[in-house]
């Protein structure tokens, strides 16, 4: 590959994060990515095969990006107790996401994933395994029992990882009805209510959970 080309499509993968981050595959244009990369709509199909081609090497650099960027160290937070883990959970991605270096574009497209599920982003799971997705499972399973069913599990590992979601594009929180001022003391103050509030539930779905499997949930009724 020359120079030249792989220059072309280097910027194709740079513009398209920056449009996928901001808008979500869907939200993101073809032709907003060919523009910011000074490049034509060929150039992608000849590369990549077309947006959702594109968009597979976008998810490829946010886990390769994750790995190496995220603070959210898989053997850091196993060592945390519950309420340590989420808090940093929910405190690194919030910074994350209202800031515009690389590892926050990347955690907004991961978020617009919860947001709207793309086929592409469900084909993708079937090859890949993303580490949000185990950091979230070592979070959760700190507050539930053992032999919680795979399913509940499932259950509150997307639970958590929607908690940020909202906030996703914290622009639109100034805007009416709302009316916030998203700056830094916010976003501290609203870290320590996220925070509060997942480990409240977390900590009452795992109560719920060994109560459902204690014996005296199961014993059969007296007649």
């Amino acid at each position: 590959m020359s120079q030249a080309v792989e220059t072309t499509r280097d910027g194709l993968i740079k513009a398209a994060i920056a449009v996928f981050s901001a808008k979500g595959f869907e939200g993101g244009s073809v032709r907003e990515i060919t523009q910011a990369a000074n490049a034509n709509q060929a150039a992608i199909n000849y590369h990549f095969g077309g947006k959702e081609g594109l968009y597979r090497e976008v998810l490829k650099a946010s886990i390769q990006a994750f790995t190496e960027l995220s603070p959210l160290d898989a053997d850091r937070l196993a060592a945390m107790d519950g309420p340590q883990a989420v808090e940093t959970f929910i405190r690194t991605q919030l910074k994350a996401l209202n800031r515009r270096d690389q590892l926050g574009r990347f955690l907004r497209i991961f978020t617009w994933e919860t947001l709207t599920r793309t086929q592409v982003f469900t084909e993708f799971l079937a090859s890949e395994k993303l580490p949000i997705f185990e950091v979230a499972e070592i979070i959760v399973t700190k507050f539930l029992p053992q032999n919680t069913e795979r399913n509940d599990l499932s259950i509150a590992i997307f639970w958590l990882l929607s908690q940020i979601e909202t906030f996703i594009r914290p622009e639109r929180l100034e805007r009416p009805p709302y009316n916030l001022k998203v700056d830094e003391s916010f976003i501290e103050r609203l870290g320590d209510r996220l925070s509060a509030l997942t480990i409240a539930a977390l900590s009452a779905f795992g109560a719920d959970q060994r109560r459902s499997f204690s014996p005296a949930s199961q014993a059969a009724p007296s007649l």
